[in-house]
């Protein structure tokens, strides 16, 4: 058949990419959406900048859209958080002559203090970050990926009313459902009420203070290393035993306190102004900020292995923690590490 529209799924990381892509796998032909082979496309997104892989990429993905069979593609990563639209405007230009014209791009954004939350909880999970809510609120990675007018500005200046920018939330989605929402973006038909998906638990206080003890006993590893990577397969998979265990069924959700919810309002004011103006008409964005700074209690448990886990519990995740360190200190263990518990 091959494909006559290409859509670029952006993202951002924590609003739903799974369930779509997951989707998309299994029924997306049926809806007239083809995923690409080899999602989540994570290596279409960082091969922008070397010219070599970027051909690779593209003229694979140039032969996938020959071969389609469905009439709108999609190529879907989150990481692509982290690309330049200008150089991915580029790459289509120079490998898919013809097509810059039926390519559309849709992103979603959460409000920045569940994003907050969201991305917490992720970071923790995979140890890339292993403080507390407050002070994940300061770490120059978080105000850097949650400055989302800048970035989004960028992707509307590069591509214009190609990009859509979309707000993740629920009760504005077709049956409150993210993938009806980008089938009918991506197509311009909703196709009606989907099988629910499988439920992506987060993790909630005592899973996050388990996390937290675990990486905390591993340490700390080297940035870009294999070791690093590892580690964050080894997150990955014990977050998804602990959303599977049943004595975690009823643990806590993690919610914000007066104080951190009127800080996260405080730093990212003017972001979330600036976001509205450009992109949303109603102030979504504001009026997370002032509701969040509103409705949040004036004290709310933080996943602390010390409060959170007994001290065999604590004593037990630490020993195994450090047992996998031992693995992680050498390249080779590392490499096979992430070989065995990559999903």
């Amino acid at each position: 058949m091959g494909a006559e529209r290409l859509i670029f799924h952006l993202g951002d990381f924590k609003t739903g990419s799974t369930a779509i892509q997951d989707w998309l796998a299994l029924e997306g032909a049926g809806h007239g959406l083809a995923l690409m082979p080899g999602a989540p496309h994570v290596p279409l997104a960082q091969c922008l900048r070397d010219r070599a892989w970027r051909e690779a990429e593209f003229v694979a993905l140039a032969r996938h859209l020959q071969d389609a069979p469905a009439p709108v593609a999609v190529v879907s990563a989150e990481h692509f958080e982290f690309a330049d639209p200008n150089l991915l405007l580029q790459a289509v230009s120079a490998h898919l002559p013809g097509w810059t014209g039926r390519i559309g791009l849709v992103a979603y954004v959460r409000p920045h203090p569940q994003a907050l939350l969201s991305r917490y909880t992720e970071s923790v999970k995979i140890g890339s970050f292993i403080g507390t809510p407050s002070e994940y609120l300061d770490w120059p990675q978080t105000r850097s990926r949650m400055a989302y007018a800048m970035r989004f500005g960028r992707w509307r200046a590069a591509w214009g009313s190609a990009f859509d920018l979309r707000l993740y939330d629920r009760t504005s989605f077709p049956g409150a459902d993210i993938r009806r929402d980008f089938a009918q973006i991506a197509t311009g038909r909703d196709p009606g009420p989907l099988a629910a998906p499988d439920v992506n638990r987060a993790p909630g206080l005592r899973a996050l203070a388990l996390a937290r003890a675990f990486h905390q006993a591993i340490g700390e590893t080297a940035r870009n290393s294999a070791a690093e990577r590892a580690r964050w397969t080894l997150g990955r998979e014990l977050g998804r035993l602990m959303a599977q265990a049943p004595e975690l069924a009823d643990d806590p959700r993690l919610e914000l306190d007066q104080l951190l919810a009127r800080r996260i309002e405080e730093v990212f004011a003017a972001d979330a102004e600036s976001l509205d103006a450009g992109f949303f008409e109603t102030a979504p964005m504001v009026r997370a900020l002032q509701a969040a700074s509103a409705e949040a209690p004036a004290e709310t448990p933080v996943p602390d292995p010390d409060t959170e886990l007994i001290p065999e519990t604590r004593m037990a995740v630490s020993l195994w923690g450090r047992l996998l360190a031992r693995g992680l200190s050498n390249e080779v263990d590392a490499v096979e590490i992430d070989r065995i518990w990559h999903e």
